[in-house]
């Protein structure tokens, strides 16, 4: 999918230079996959003592 988007020219730099990627590409779908790996986390953890019957070691 091509998308053009409007991304404040420091941020993507920072970005670019904190992770050692390429293009900025790569960038965006790195944050996107973050974005959805946290919030997927944060699901998780809302499941904590829902389930009584799992005992934890």
């Amino acid at each position: 999918m091509e998308t053009q988007i409007i991304i404040d020219e420091k941020l993507m730099q920072d970005a670019l230079e904190a992770t050692g990627l390429k293009n900025q590409q790569e960038a965006v779908e790195l944050g996107l996959k973050t974005l959805i790996r946290l919030h997927k986390q944060e699901a998780i953890k809302e499941l904590k003592g829902k389930f009584p019957s799992i005992k934890k070691d």
